[in-house]
């Protein structure tokens, strides 16, 4: 049907599922609505037929909404144009809602509603949404700094509007359109298009392999928000137990861990666990939760290079210093360890080290006195090992 028209099925395999659950005799019926509403976000429209209605909405070649759908009908085929009317009807009917709450959200600019967060409880010991709002913003003008201190003003901007939109009737009636919905109220109050789009992209990825934040203050405030997430709802105790993960912290640790990787922004788990800490309230714990906080995401790292083709053995003898250095740089050395285990050198690095540590004592040896070298060819052989010992190490 959709072909007829010169179209496509929006893509949802959910809703695929759902119907395939509700109708015994399947009849798919192409019905149309008033082109006047395609002036509303496409997402608005998808998600009214989508779950009030289960309608399938259909785009065409370039991946543009229009104005035709499909109801899968459970009657006789005869009886479908009775059956498409009745549907237009219903969907006229839902569409002037979403129209109504869209517009009546246009009437407020989002920068006008800050304060009104004040007034939302957002976890009753975390404080209000105004609260996370400024948690947000405070950590992600610390990542600004260290990864593009340009788009300072930008991701503070953002950090500020992340959450209004929760307070517009669209994301009460349909709480999966947050931040898309925020995007267009940016937009429509003419916010920088990088902050409009950051407001959507803050959800980003929703999982991990997920499409990822498309712009550097979106990535930002993704990591900012999923970050004081996860250190906040660590400081009250609402840690992850078992199968039980209420707050969806694990899928969020995955989702900062993707975007460090895809980035790879020169931040290490320490820098934005520490930065993190700075906004709670009471840092008499912050030692505890951060210990807790960087044991979770290493849990997360193991696995996730484990899918990625990467042996146990070389996962632990480099994991051990996720805490301290990028990312993407433990990523970098994995795979130089990797490659170098499949040449022939490596089982006679192997020998070479199992004999040096078969010299040298168990016992600790005491630092060396450089006054005491008395022989030139001590002093080269002390100069030569400096200068190899720091070339290695810049390498570690």
């Amino acid at each position: 049907l959709s072909s007829s028209i010169n179209g496509k099925i929006v893509k949802d395999e959910e809703l695929i599922e759902t119907v395939s659950n509700l109708v015994e005799y399947p009849v798919p019926v192409l019905g149309s609505f008033s082109e006047e509403y395609l002036k509303l976000p496409k997402e608005l429209l998808i998600t009214v037929m989508r779950e009030h209605q289960k309608y399938f909405a259909i785009e065409d070649i370039k991946g543009v909404l229009t104005n035709y759908f499909i109801i899968i009908s459970n009657t006789a085929e005869e009886n479908s144009e009775t059956v498409k009317i009745g549907a237009e009807r219903v969907i006229r009917a839902r569409f002037e809602d979403a129209k109504f709450y869209f517009e009546e959200g246009c009437r407020k600019k989002l920068e006008d509603r800050i304060n009104d967060l004040k007034n939302v409880v957002h976890q009753e010991k975390l404080g209000t949404l105004y609260e996370k709002a400024l948690r947000v913003k405070n950590l992600a003008s610390y990542l600004a700094s260290k990864i593009n201190a340009s788009l300072t003003q930008k991701v503070e901007r953002a950090a500020l509007l992340s959450k209004t939109d929760l307070l517009t009737g669209v994301v009460r009636e349909f709480p999966e359109l947050q931040g898309i919905i925020g995007k267009y109220y940016a937009s429509n109050d003419a916010e920088d298009a990088e902050v409009a789009a950051a407001l959507m992209e803050q959800y980003l990825p929703a999982y991990y392999g997920d499409r990822l934040p498309e712009t550097e203050t979106g990535a930002i405030l993704s990591l900012a928000d999923k970050l004081d997430n996860i250190i906040s709802f660590f400081s009250i105790g609402l840690t992850p137990t078992g199968s039980e993960d209420p707050f969806a912290l694990r899928r969020q640790t995955l989702a900062v861990i993707a975007i460090l990787l895809n980035n790879g922004y020169a931040l290490s788990l320490n820098d934005i666990v520490t930065a993190s800490l700075k906004n709670l309230k009471d840092t008499k714990r912050s030692g505890e939760i951060a210990e807790t906080a960087l044991r979770f995401f290493e849990q997360r790292l193991e696995p996730l290079f484990l899918s990625e083709g990467y042996g146990s053995d070389i996962i632990q003898s480099i994991l051990s210093l996720s805490a301290e250095i990028p990312l993407k740089e433990i990523q970098r050395r994995l795979q130089a360890v990797k490659e170098f285990k499949e040449t022939e050198n490596y089982n006679d690095f192997l020998t070479a080290i199992k004999r040096v540590k078969n010299i040298i004592p168990e016992t600790a040896v005491p630092s060396l006195k450089v006054k005491l070298l008395s022989e030139d060819s001590e002093r080269k052989l002390y100069e030569k090992f400096t200068l190899i010992k720091t070339e290695i190490g810049s390498l570690i």
